[in-house]
């Protein structure tokens, strides 16, 4: 796969999430040799990105694979969401 190493800017719409993640969530593997693989975490997150309780649900689903395994590399992973402004009633916004 060819790398593209391009900025550019990206606009989320409300409601709308991104899911940034390291190597180490899909290539750490497990004492079967099984890993988490890229696929896996995209059916997982399409099952699951609007959940609460997001972190611990993929936490526990690469535990599953790990089992007392030792991470050989490290798992970071950042999920951000849009969402509406929280307003409180006689506060006045600035634009920024």
């Amino acid at each position: 796969m060819a790398e593209d190493n391009t900025c550019r800017p990206l606009r989320l719409e409300k409601g709308e999430s991104l899911f940034l993640y390291t190597d180490g969530l899909v290539e750490n593997r497990g004492p079967e040799g099984e890993v988490f693989r890229v696929r896996r975490l995209q059916k997982f997150l399409e099952e699951n990105m609007g959940d609460a309780n997001l972190k611990t649900k993929i936490l526990e689903a690469a535990q599953l694979i790990w089992k007392d395994e030792k991470p050989l590399d490290d798992c970071t992973f950042l999920v951000v969401k849009r969402v509406e402004p929280y307003h409180r009633k006689g506060c006045k916004q600035k634009a920024i």
